[in-house]
């Protein structure tokens, strides 16, 4: 049977994921969900302002991964729905990391390093990929990223940085915005982002210094240095809260 190769465009591809309508907070929900695929027990989020310098990164010491595994988690839709995952899992098809990057800038950079290996560094810049006409994976990241990434990594044995560098998809500068204006906005979202995964993710984070949760999986999560509490929006622990049995 003859047939014809016709492969996405670069440009319209970024365009479509990019508009895929993720929430920031939901963003970084889907990275704090693959931080707990990779088994850490650690999760550091950080929202720094330096004005066009500004990122965001999500810092874990979970497993980490190694060179020829981070090129696999930087491709696109690398899982279908029938591939297998292991029990508990919260990704599903191994897309989390790039759309809920794409949405929120062009820029990502992640760095990974597995028990006893070397550190690997990928980049996605979404403007290079648009220029260039294909998708080109870039091996190194700018000195400025760099830097971030040897910050980031110390005492790290193993863990994975996501950075997020080019951030003009999440602070909208408008013509009468001024430097302390966009800032203020930049600041803004921290707040909501932690009761959104303080919600999202209560059953996973501590309560209390070693209380257990219901899938026994206990993690520390913080956002610029200050731990997120958990919070349960359908008050299940309440004492005035009546249960409903389950449904067979």
């Amino acid at each position: 049977m003859s047939h014809e190769i016709v492969p996405p465009d670069p440009a319209g591809m970024i365009e479509s994921l990019s508009a895929l309508g993720y929430s920031l907070e939901a963003a970084i929900a889907d990275l704090v969900d693959n931080s707990i695929d990779a088994t850490a027990q650690a999760v550091r989020i950080h929202f720094h302002w330096s004005g066009s310098l500004s990122h965001v990164a999500v810092v874990d010491d979970g497993k980490g991964m190694t060179s020829s595994e981070l090129i696999a988690a930087m491709a696109l839709g690398r899982k279908g729905a029938s591939a297998k995952r292991p029990e508990g899992q919260l990704g599903r098809f191994g897309m989390g990391l790039k759309t809920a990057s794409f949405s929120q800038t062009n820029r990502l950079t992640v760095w990974s390093k597995a028990q006893g290996e070397q550190p690997a560094v990928r980049v996605w810049d979404l403007q290079a990929v648009v220029a260039s006409g294909e998708w080109r994976l870039s091996t190194e990241a700018s000195p400025h990223e760099r830097d971030l990434l040897a910050d980031y990594s110390i005492g790290l044995e193993a863990g994975t940085i996501v950075l997020w560098s080019d951030l003009r998809k999440i602070v909208h500068s408008g013509d009468e915005m001024d430097e302390a204006d966009v800032q203020s906005q930049f600041l803004g979202v921290v707040e909501s982002v932690d009761r959104h995964l303080g919600m999202t993710f209560a059953r996973f984070l501590k309560p209390t210094a070693g209380a257990a949760t219901s899938r026994g999986t206990q993690i520390s999560l913080t956002i610029n240095g200050s731990p997120v509490r958990p919070w349960d929006p359908y008050l299940a622990h309440n004492p005035a809260t009546l249960p409903e049995q389950e449904q067979s």
